[in-house]
């Protein structure tokens, strides 16, 4: 056995991977029943009993070709006005390695002569006229049939890699299919010209020739198809090397497709063709919704790195209808996420994504669009979540109507992106902020719209799973984390002395707690559990949308506007003993919170405050869970360390009362009036303030804007150990060596 590496067929363009198949076929079925095919380096190898120079011989020589007709379509050659070269050569010729051709062609003009048809038929008659001739074919003709054209009880089906059956506009595959084969192989027997012997070097091997025909190849290589910058001038002929031609058609065979019926499926029956989907406007750079509307669909490659005969192969391509868990694949998306079952389970290494998209004019162009790897991916099971009653696929149907919102496509299309890039770069934890970041833009734009709610709601909570995948150890998703779970903290006492709250108390004011999300759009009516039980419908929503205060500015301002909505919250259900601004509702449980390292960042504007929104709005639709971090310690100044206990009450001291007007005296810039202010409500309960006189020096009173970045910090949730180290810095007890022990031990 030979292993022959063939330089000239590869996985781009479409045209070079359908020849690799063509190959294979051919020389399994006409030559070496034992070959066996299989990609490595982006090359195709044939291990067979053929040497190099005996392979040559067998396709000049030994060679039979497909028979390859389209006698439904204008320009095949069967109509009066058609190009004829091709076909009439080969009723002429009297090889016998041409006799299936000439057969086929005798059948096609047969079944046009007795239905006196003089153009192309159209609807029933072509219907007709297509079943008539799959009934009286022979095998090779019937699978060529197959592969150009499905029959359904009420309609054709035409797969995407055949064009409309066997053409493109007005080219017809299978006219120049024939005129190609007249081209190579002497009709009349005689010898084979040094061109065509030269050419086919160059199409098994690479080896550069001259000569090229100047023909048309259709979609299946955008590169030799001509036009404007093709070529040194201005404008390009399409150039083909004639064996391409040839050999990509006889391996399209292997596509043959059929039809399936399924109760899930929108049409009675449709076509379920060899790895072939819906186009999906994402993964791509010029990917557009626009252009996903006019694209006829896509076509997922499938590259093996194991050397498999041609049987095996071709159970391969019968097998090709991808699944997602219970369901067919629908889009590219959906093939993205369902490759590796099928991967895994038939030694598939890759697979090459093509889009038969608009490119030239009218005229469709099978674009490569990307290669993804087929490995285990964990991660890729997060997307299950997204898929519950289904969600995802009822967001990207509303997101492709005519009357979607411009915020709503967008954030589909990022989150279709990033789908992508999860599936291709599991191990990046970039890649799962990205997604969650697509969510919470697309479940935002879904509940600032009460008329999109009505066929569509925001998305079930994620598992909290997310978190540990999207953690990328950075101060912004930290941050973003702890503000995503903001809800309500009971300390141990309430501020009369009274006793905490029993576990049915506990219980009915979380569920009339303040998440997080109900700041950033209006939740839907039906969910709203702040507002009483007994208000009406309206009412929650009119609550929903007062509480919802976050807008489209700064991350500072938004804060600033949650701070201010959750004190008067907070101050108007005299809600004593709870704060509306630590994540703990259960001590027993590590709180999503931050470290001083990340507040001091946080102040000293060394963070990316657009990245923390964004991901805020992603990470508050994922269920709250344990989270530990490492500890990240930095200095604190002290108008945050005189404020912060005021935000959040350090366990075993009584919670200190929040003046009302202090976060207005933030937000307007004053600061030292609000840290007075601040220091006297402590010392009216009982803490030491030998700070409250200071005065910081003129240069080191900080800028206007300050103000509202320090009350921004003030309500993202830190660590236990902050506050304490808040309450030494700015409240210490005078006598540091009293054997008393300090309220504030841990």
């Amino acid at each position: 056995m030979n292993d022959l590496v063939l330089e000239g067929c590869r996985p781009i363009p479409l045209a070079s991977y359908l020849k690799a198949l063509g190959i294979l076929r051919l020389v399994a079925e006409q030559a070496d029943p034992q070959a066996r095919g299989w990609w490595q380096d982006d090359r195709f190898r044939l291990r067979t009993n053929l040497d190099r120079g005996s392979l040559a011989r067998f396709f000049l020589h030994d060679y039979h070709p497909t028979p390859i007709i389209a006698p439904w379509n204008g320009g095949s050659g069967f109509y009066p006005k058609d190009a004829k070269a091709g076909i009439s050569a080969l009723q002429e010729s009297r090889l016998e390695r041409l006799a299936a051709c000439r057969e086929a062609i005798e059948l096609g003009t047969r079944m046009v002569r007795d239905r006196k048809l003089d153009e192309r038929p159209t609807d029933l008659a072509k219907s007709e006229l297509i079943s008539a001739l799959r009934a009286e074919a022979g095998a090779a003709l019937v699978g060529w049939i197959d592969a150009a054209i499905a029959l359904t009880l009420d309609r054709l089906a035409f797969p995407p890699l055949l064009g409309t059956g066997g053409n493109d506009g007005r080219l017809d595959f299978t006219n120049n299919f024939m005129q190609r084969l007249t081209e190579l192989i002497p009709v009349d027997g005689g010898e084979i010209p040094a061109a065509t012997i030269a050419t086919l070097d160059d199409a098994l091997f690479a080896t550069p020739v001259a000569g090229l025909a100047s023909a048309a190849i259709g979609q299946f290589a955008p590169g030799a198809a001509g036009g404007p910058n093709s070529a040194a001038g201005f404008q390009g002929d399409a150039l083909v090397n004639r064996w391409d031609f040839v050999l990509m058609l006889e391996g399209s065979l292997v596509f043959a497709g059929g039809v399936s019926r399924r109760l899930e499926g929108a049409d009675a029956a449709y076509l379920s063709y060899p790895f072939t989907v819906r186009a999906a406007a994402a993964g791509y750079g010029s990917a557009s919704l626009e252009e996903q509307g006019e694209s006829r669909g896509e076509l997922w490659a499938p590259l093996w790195e194991r050397p498999a005969r041609y049987d095996e192969v071709r159970s391969l391509f019968r097998e090709g209808r991808l699944s997602l868990g219970t369901r067919p694949v629908r889009d590219g998306l959906d093939a993205a996420r369902a490759i590796g079952g099928l991967g895994v389970d038939r030694g598939i290494a890759s697979f090459e994504r093509y889009g038969f998209v608009k490119r030239q004019g009218l005229a469709f162009l099978a674009a490569p669009l990307g290669r993804q790897r087929v490995e285990p991916n964990p991660r890729g099971e997060l997307l299950g979540d997204l898929d519950r009653r289904t969600w995802l696929e009822r967001l990207r149907s509303r997101a492709t109507s005519d009357e979607a919102a411009a915020d709503l496509r967008e954030s589909v299309r990022a989150l279709d992106d990033g789908i992508f890039a999860l599936l291709q770069r599991p191990e990046d934890a970039r890649c799962v902020q990205e997604v969650l970041i697509a969510v919470g833009a697309a479940a935002r734009a879904i509940a600032l719209r009460p008329k999109l709610q009505e066929s569509l709601r925001p998305p079930l909570p994620l598992a909290d799973r997310w978190i540990e995948a999207a953690d990328d150890e950075s101060a912004e998703f930290r941050m973003a984390l702890a503000l995503a779970g903001l809800r309500v903290r009971w300390t141990d006492s309430e501020s009369d002395g009274t006793e905490a709250p029993d576990d049915g108390e506990r219980s009915r004011r979380e569920k009339s707690g303040l998440p997080m999300r109900a700041h950033l759009a209006p939740l839907d009516p039906d969910t709203v559990r702040h507002a009483p039980a007994w208000a009406s419908k309206q009412l929650r929503a009119a609550e929903g949308r007062a509480l919802a205060v976050w807008g489209a500015g700064r991350l500072t301002d938004n804060l600033c506007a949650v701070a201010q909505r959750r004190l008067l919250e907070q101050t108007r259900r005299a809600w004593s003993g709870v704060s509306l601004f630590d994540a703990s509702v259960d001590r027993r449980l590590q709180p999503v919170a931050v470290s001083s390292g990340e507040i001091a960042a946080f102040l000293g504007g060394e963070v990316r405050d657009e990245r923390i929104a964004r991901l805020l709005l992603g990470l508050a639709w994922v269920q709250p869970a344990r989270f530990r971090g490492e500890l990240r310690s930095g200095p604190l100044p002290f108008v945050y360390a005189a404020l912060k206990p005021l935000f959040t009450p350090y366990r075993g001291l009584p919670p200190l009362p929040m003046p009302p007007a202090l976060p207005s005296l933030l937000a307007a810039g004053r600061i030292q009036e609000a840290i007075r202010l601040a220091q006297e409500r402590a010392r009216a309960s009982g803490l030491p303030t030998p700070f409250l006189s200071r005065r910081p020096a003129a240069d080191r009173r900080p800028d206007p804007g300050f103000g509202r970045r320090l009350l921004a910090a003030l309500i993202i949730p830190v660590r236990m150990g902050v506050v304490r180290d808040c309450l030494e810095q700015a409240y210490p007890y005078s006598d540091p060596h009293s054997e008393e022990e300090s309220p504030y031990a841990a």
